[in-house]
Formats: C-alpha cells, sequence, structure tokens
C-alpha cells in the first residue's frame, strides 16, 4: 500500500498557523523583560568580578604578590553581587506575593 507523501508534507493553512502563533503583548513584553533582566543579572554576576580580579591582577603583577589581590578583590566583589542578586529576587518574590494576595482579596474579576 503506497503512503501518500502529499499529505504528510501538507502545510497548514496560514490562518490556522497565526492561532496558534498568537501571543498576547502583554506576555511577549513580560517575556521580554524577563529575559533581559536575566542576562542582566547574569552579566553582572559574571563581568564585575572578573573586571576586579584583573585590576587585583594589575596591583598584584607591580607589588609581587601574585594572587592576593586578584582573589581578594574578585571574592569580595562577587559576594557582593550575589548578595544583590538575593535582596533584588527577594524583593521581587514579596511583590508577587501582595498583587497576588491583592488580587485574591478582591475576589473573581
Amino acid at each position: 500500500m503506497p503512503i501518500d507523501c502529499a499529505s504528510i508534507h501538507e502545510r497548514a493553512p496560514s490562518a490556522q498557523l497565526k492561532e496558534v502563533l498568537t501571543v498576547d503583548e502583554r506576555e511577549q513584553r513580560e517575556m521580554r523583560k524577563g529575559a533581559g533582566d536575566a542576562f542582566a543579572a547574569a552579566f553582572e554576576l559574571i563581568a564585575t568580578p572578573a573586571l576586579f580580579g584583573l585590576l587585583g591582577w594589575f596591583i598584584d603583577s607591580r607589588l609581587g604578590l601574585f594572587p592576593v589581590f586578584t582573589l581578594v578583590l574578585a571574592g569580595i566583589v562577587l559576594a557582593y553581587e550575589t548578595q544583590k542578586l538575593c535582596v533584588s529576587y527577594r524583593r521581587s518574590l514579596d511583590e508577587a506575593l501582595e498583587q497576588r494576595r491583592a488580587a485574591y482579596g478582591q475576589g473573581p474579576v
């Protein structure tokens, strides 16, 4: 029994495809904002300690104390960036909780 390849490879009509791919603009904005925030946090978490590590490496090379300032500066900045990220995340969770509590108190819309 032959297989009908045309029916297998047939594309969906564009109207059906648009219905499937349609995403609310508000949801798109939230996704883009979330992705941008995540990228910024990742960049800060990596780039800032690396820059201070390079500064420490420069100081160490001038003073002849190779790993001391490199590790100290990079470690302090990494700890600060991690703490800042945790505080920001906790604040956003608290804001989301307050929004849910306010919506719950209003009842169904």
